[in-house]
C-alpha cells in the first residue's frame, strides 16, 4: 500500500515536522528490540578497538592491508553486518602496508576536540618496519575525515600505540623489541603525534606467564578508575593459546618511573570456555553510561593462532573492592549477553552525519510541472541493509504511527518504526518506506546537505578535490577545494560546487569539467545505496561518480563510469568541521541552550531580572530562566531573551570586543552588541556568535559545573564549549 508522507513545515521551527496525510488505520503493534547479543559479534577481528559515541558503536580491528576500516552500528550485534568503511589509505611505500592494531582517542589537541587514529602499518613483504602512525580528524566524527599527522618514533620499529591521561598530561604507550624481549614504553607527549622527552620502559615480560612461546608485553591500553591508573596489557605469544591479559597499577607518582608501575602477580584474564588467547583488548561505557565493557579478540580453537581466524568480542566487567578491575572469564560463544545498558533507550542523542535538506517535491516530470516546493533539515544516520534513521536537531527520532499511535519524534528505542528506507523512480526522485509498517509514502523527495561537505571516496578514505579543470581525489587538507556545496534543484537532482569554484561541477563523457549551472549536465542525483553511503548520479548521461582505476593514491581522477556497484563508486558525505562556508540560520522560537560539551543548560543566574545580571549553565531546571525567546531583528542577527525578563536580552558586557568580556541581560536597545547569529556546525550543533565581536559564546574552561561561566571568545573549530543544541519548547 502506497501512503503519503506530507510535509508540514513549520517555518518556526528548526526540526523537521513530518506527518502522514492518508494513513490506514493500524492496530497499534509492539516491535521489540533484542536485549541479548552472541559473542562473537564478527569475524576477522584481530586487535579490536570499540567506542560508543553520539548514538552509535564505532569499531575497528585489523585489516592486513593498506586501508583502515571502521564500522558504526546503534546496536552492539549490529556491527556484525555492518559496512566497513576506509577512512584511511596508505600507498607510501615506507607506511603502505601490513596495517594493524588501530585505536582512536577523543583528545583536546592544538586544534580543539578532535579523534586521534593511532595505527601500526610498515613495508610490503616484511614485518620489520612497522611503526605507528597518527591521524587527527576534521571534527567530532569519528568516521573522518582524517588527515596524516606524524609518526612519533619515526620509522623505528614500534606497534600497539594508545594514549593515557594522568593528572592532565598526556602520554604515548607503545610496544617494541629489546634483544629477546618485546616490552612496554611510555613517553611523555607535546601533543598528540609529537613526543617530548625520552622513553622510558613501563613493563617488561619477566613472570613465566608473560614468556610463553615468546618473551611478550604488547597491547597497553589505558584504565582509570576512582582515582587508580592501570595499563592492561597482553602477554606471551599471540600464537599461543597462552596469550592472555594482565595488569599494571600506577603506584608511585611519574608515569616515567618504571619503580611506580606494579604489576599483577597473576594474568587477569586468559583462555576459558573454549575461548583460547583472549587479548589486545579496548573498554568502552555502556550507551547510559553506567557500565564498563571489555572488548578483545579470541580464538575459537587452540591451535588458530595470531591469524584472520580470531573474532572480536565483548562482554562487561565490575571492579573489586580494593579497585582492581574483574573481568571475569571469557564468554563461550553462542551464550546469551545482556546487551549494553541503555542500548535500547530511551535515548536522546544527535548522531554524527551530517544535516541534509529532505527536499519535497509536487508536480510531475513528465509534463514538466515538477518543483521543489519545501526543504526541512533532518539528520540522516545511515545504518545497515539500506536502512536509515532521521533525527531532528534535539535529538529526537522520526518514528512512524505503527509504534506509538501516531507519527513523530521521539528519543531512540531501538524499534523497527524508527528504521525508514530509501528507493529511488524512474525520474530521479526518491520514495521513503518505514521498515516497521512497511508502508511506502511515496511523495517525491530529494536529498541534499544543509551546509558544505567533503566528498570521501569508499575505497580510499581520501576527498573529492577540484583542480582547475576537472576533480581528484586528495588527503584532506582544509583547502577551499575540498570543501563541496549541494544545492538542490526543481528536478529533484543537486548542483554540486566548490568553494573554491564559482562554476559547478559538469560531466563531459567520462570526465568531470567546470561549467555552467544549469542545463543537464550540470545536475546531479543523490541515491543513498543499501551498504551506506550515496552514488552520485549524473544526469546528462546517467552515468556515476567514479575512482579511476579503484585507485588509492593522491591526485587520482575522479570521472564517471557506468553503474558497476562497486565500493569505487561509493561516497560518504562527512561534516567539515569547521565554520567557513557553514549556514547561518534564521530562527524564531523558544528554546532551552544546551552546551554540548556538558549537557546542561544555559540560565539566568538565581532568576533575577535586573540590568547586569549573569548567564550562565545550570542543570536543566525546566523553568522560565532557562528558556529563551529566539527572535530573528535583522537578516541572519537574533536578540535572545529569557523567558523569566522578556525585555531583557544577552548582551556582550559593555560592547567589548576581546576574549573572557562576560554575558549578562540587559533591557534591549537594538544594539550590536545584543544581536547574535547562529551558525550551524553539523549534527544539530550550532554556534551562537556575537554580531558586535565576530567572537563565539563560550562556557569557561569548558566545565562541566554547574554555575560554570559564559562569555564570548575566540571561535575555535571543533571546540565543544562553542556549541550548543537548540531544543524547542
Amino acid at each position: 500500500m502506497f501512503n503519503y508522507l506530507n510535509l508540514r513545515c513549520l517555518s518556526r521551527r528548526l526540526f523537521v515536522c513530518l506527518s502522514l496525510g492518508i494513513l490506514s488505520v493500524v492496530g497499534q503493534v509492539s516491535f521489540a528490540a533484542s536485549t541479548t547479543f552472541t559473542n562473537p559479534i564478527y569475524e576477522n577481528g584481530a586487535d579490536p578497538w570499540l567506542m560508543y559515541y553520539d548514538g552509535n558503536y564505532y569499531s575497528v580491528t585489523t585489516t592486513w592491508s593498506s586501508q583502515l576500516a571502521m564500522r558504526k552500528s546503534p546496536t552492539l550485534a549490529g556491527l556484525k553486518d555492518a559496512t566497513p568503511v576506509n577512512v584511511w589509505s596508505e600507498t607510501n611505500k615506507d607506511s603502505c602496508c601490513n596495517f594493524w592494531a588501530f585505536e582512536f582517542h577523543h583528545l583536546n589537541g592544538p586544534n580543539g576536540w578532535r579523534w586521534y587514529v593511532l595505527y601500526t602499518s610498515g613495508q610490503d613483504g616484511n614485518y620489520d618496519h612497522q611503526h605507528n602512525s597518527v591521524l587527527e580528524s576534521v571534527g567530532d566524527d569519528p568516521m573522518g575525515p582524517y588527515q596524516y599527522k606524524g609518526a612519533p618514533l619515526g620509522g623505528t620499529y614500534n606497534i600497539d600505540g594508545s594514549y593515557i591521561t594522568i593528572n592532565n598530561q598526556l602520554y604515548f604507550m607503545y610496544s617494541q623489541w629489546n634483544g629477546d624481549e618485546q616490552r612496554l614504553y611510555i613517553a611523555r607527549m607535546s601533543n598528540p603525534w609529537t613526543m617530548s622527552g625520552e622513553p622510558s620502559i613501563l613493563s617488561r615480560p619477566l613472570k613465566s606467564w608473560e614468556r610463553m612461546g615468546n618473551n611478550v608485553n604488547e597491547g597497553p591500553e589505558p584504565l582509570i578508575h576512582n582515582g587508580h591508573v592501570y595499563v592492561v596489557y597482553s602477554a606471551s605469544f599471540c600464537a599461543t593459546s597462552s596469550y592472555k591479559l594482565a595488569l599494571l597499577e600506577l603506584t608511585g607518582s611519574n608515569p616515567l618511573d618504571p619503580n611506580a608501575w606494579t604489576k599483577s602477580n597473576q594474568p587477569l584474564f586468559e583462555s576459558a570456555n573454549g575461548v583460547y588467547g583472549p587479548g589486545h583488548n579496548g573498554f568502552f561505557k555502556s550507551p547510559d553510561g553506567t557500565e564498563d565493557w571489555l572488548v578483545y579478540h579470541g580464538n575459537a580453537h587452540e591451535n588458530d593462532g595470531c591469524s584472520t581466524l580470531r573474532s572480536m568480542r565483548a562482554q562487561p566487567f565490575t571492579w573489586n573492592a580494593d579497585g582492581t578491575p574483574n573481568f571475569g572469564r571469557p564468554v563461550a560463544a553462542g551464550q546469551q549477553v545482556k546487551v549494553p545498558s541503555g542500548e535500547n533507550g530511551p535515548l536522546t542523542v544527535t548522531p554524527q552525519a551530517p544535516m541534509m535538506n529532505l527536499n519535497h517535491y509536487t508536480g510531475s516530470a513528465a509534463n514538466g510541472s515538477l518543483r521543489l516546493e519545501s526543504s526541512t533539515p533532518v539528520i540522516l544516520d545511515q545504518l545497515v541493509n539500506g536502512n536509515v534513521r532521521f533525527a531532528n536537531e534535539s535529538g529526537r527520532f522520526l518514528s512512524d504511527a505503527v509504534c506509538h499511535g501516531s507519527q513523530g519524534f521521539l528519543p531512540w528505542e531501538n524499534q523497527d518504526c524508527q528504521r525508514w528506507s530509501f528507493s529511488s523512480a524512474s525520474d530521479g526522485l526518491l520514495a521513503i518506506t518505514n521498515r516497521a509498517s512497511n508502508q511506502t509514502y511515496r511523495d517525491r523527495w530529494g536529498l541534499s546537505p544543509v551546509n558544505e561537505v567533503a566528498i570521501v571516496s569508499a575505497q580510499s578514505g581520501r576527498v573529492l578535490t577540484a583542480t582547475s579543470t576537472s576533480t581528484e581525489q586528495r588527503e584532506w587538507s582544509g583547502a577551499a577545494s575540498q570543501k563541496w556545496r549541494l544545492q538542490p534543484q526543481q528536478d529533484g537532482s543537486v548542483t554540486i560546487r566548490a568553494a573554491s569554484q564559482s562554476a559547478c561541477l559538469n560531466v563531459s563523457g567520462n570526465n568531470t569539467v567546470f561549467g555552467n549551472c544549469s542545463g543537464d549536465d550540470s545536475h546531479w542525483y543523490l541515491r543513498p545505496r543499501t551498504e551506506g553511503g550515496y552514488r552520485l548520479v549524473a544526469k546528462g548521461n546517467n552515468m556515476v561518480m567514479d575512482v579511476t582505476n579503484c585507485a588509492l593514491n593522491d591526485g587520482a581522477s575522479v570521472g564517471v563510469y557506468n553503474d558497476l556497484d562497486n565500493i569505487c563508486q561509493r561516497f560518504y558525505l562527512r561534516n567539515t568541521g569547521d565554520s567557513s562556508g557553514v549556514i547561518n540560520s534564521t530562527i524564531n522560537g523558544t528554546y532551552r541552550i544546551t552546551p554540548l560539551h556538558s549537557d546542561k543548560s544555559l540560565d539566568i543566574t538565581n532568576c533575577a531580572t535586573a540590568d547586569g545580571t549573569n548567564v550562565r549553565q545550570w542543570s536543566w531546571l525546566n523553568n522560565d530562566c532557562q528558556k529563551f525567546a529566539i527572535t530573528n531583528v535583522d537578516g541572519i542577527w537574533h536578540r535572545i531573551s529569557p523567558l523569566n525578563a522578556p525585555n531583557q536580552a544577552l548582551d556582550v558586557y559593555n560592547g567589548y570586543r576581546t576574549s573572557n568580556a562576560n554575558i549578562a541581560i540587559y533591557p534591549y536597545r537594538s544594539a550590536a552588541n545584543q544581536q547574535f547569529r547562529f551558525q550551524a556546525a553539523g549534527s544539530g550543533k550550532w554556534r551562537i556568535i556575537n554580531r558586535n565581536s565576530g567572537l563565539c559564546l563560550n562556557v569557561v574552561d569548558s566545565s562541566s559545573d554547574d554555575g560554570a561561566n559564559v562569555v564570548q571568545y575566540r571561535c575555535t573549530p571543533g571546540a565543544q564549549n562553542q556549541m550548543f543544541r537548540l531544543s524547542r519548547e
